[in-house]
């Protein structure tokens, strides 16, 4: 049976793909440590989801930890590839693409369709839009880490690999199966090795997903998830299934917007949340016993709580300066 691979550049993001898998039915593995992939037992799972921990650090490194996995994956059996990106285009997003390219070959081409439209994220005339900004005039415009400086997803990719890229306008996406595909086999035979897909809605993602797949293509799936989770299930022959069940959230966001989230799950959907002082987990001045008491509580509210689980950065005045820190 096929398998797939889900290479994220963190933990968080790779593992928000593995949820959308594991609620259409797959058993997915998630590998916290990159360096385990070569002792995973695939027999046990759909596919992997592995974290190489990649989003800030230098790109040459970056790229020898994507290239390992992929490369691994593919010596075991592994025929589904996906590269999970950032969904506000944070990151070494073209060193990266680039790596595992490299270890797939020359014959396959980096598909990249970097929106979640469920969440605000959407691309149009090549430009990352995040609830209708510019992804740059964003919080992820003045990360602490890997600020954004660009909107345009081909420009970011383009600082970061030498590799032929091509984008495929929304009139295109919009104008049909048969347009689509020809447009994609155009821009492949053209030495396009990264295609860039504009989109807008979960419609034009199932769209370019079919697309991809009748071009008979060797792709990678590059995205936050959602292309990814439509790639996978064509590969592997599933339909999209629909779960009920209770959400864990584990926020180490710090941004006003990720507290007006997690403000609203309390107050229309009665989350019920454990608060934790990042600075005690930053010093490791947090003894087992009280490690112990937050797991407990955290437990102790998932009985009567349908939304529950732990954050840290509550209220404003909690964020640290990550500089400084590191």
């Amino acid at each position: 049976m096929d398998k797939f691979v889900v290479v994220a550049d963190d933990l968080t993001g790779g593992n928000g793909t593995g949820v959308l898998l594991v609620k259409d039915g797959l058993k997915v593995f998630s590998a916290v440590n990159y360096k385990t992939v070569g002792h995973i037992d695939l027999n046990s799972c759909n596919g992997v989801v592995v974290n190489t921990c990649s989003r800030g650090i230098p790109a040459e490194e970056a790229f020898s930890r994507v290239f390992e996995v992929t490369a691994t994956m593919r010596e075991q059996g592994v025929t589904c590839f996906c590269k999970r990106i950032d969904s506000t285009i944070r990151g070494n997003l073209g060193i990266e693409i680039e790596a595992a390219l490299t270890a797939l070959g020359d014959e396959y081409v980096a598909m990249v369709v970097p929106v979640w439209p469920q969440t605000g994220r959407i691309n149009v005339g090549g430009y990352l839009l995040v609830n209708g900004m510019p992804v740059q005039q964003t919080d992820a415009g003045v990360d602490a880490k890997t600020p954004v400086r660009s909107s345009s997803v081909a420009e970011v990719i383009a600082a970061q690999t030498t590799l032929p890229i091509g984008l495929i306008p929304l009139n295109k996406v919009l104008a049909g199966q048969k347009t689509l595909i020809y447009r994609i086999k155009t821009e492949a035979a053209n030495g396009k090795r990264i295609i860039i897909f504009d989109a807008v809605s979960d419609g034009d993602i199932a769209n370019i997903a079919e697309a991809v797949k009748e071009t008979g293509l060797k792709i990678v799936a590059v995205d936050p998830g959602p292309f990814s989770e439509a790639i996978i299930l064509s590969s592997l022959g599933k339909a999209k299934a629909e779960h009920k069940g209770k959400v864990m959230v584990v926020s180490g966001s710090a941004t006003a917007l990720t507290r007006a989230q997690l403000d609203y799950l309390q107050q229309e959907y009665k989350a019920r949340l454990v608060n934790v002082d990042v600075k005690d987990l930053l010093d490791g001045s947090l003894s087992e016993e009280q490690e112990n008491k937050l797991a407990r509580q955290v437990h102790d509210i998932s009985k009567t709580a349908n939304i529950f689980g732990l954050r840290v950065a509550a209220e404003k005045q909690m964020v640290i300066d990550l500089a400084s820190v590191a």
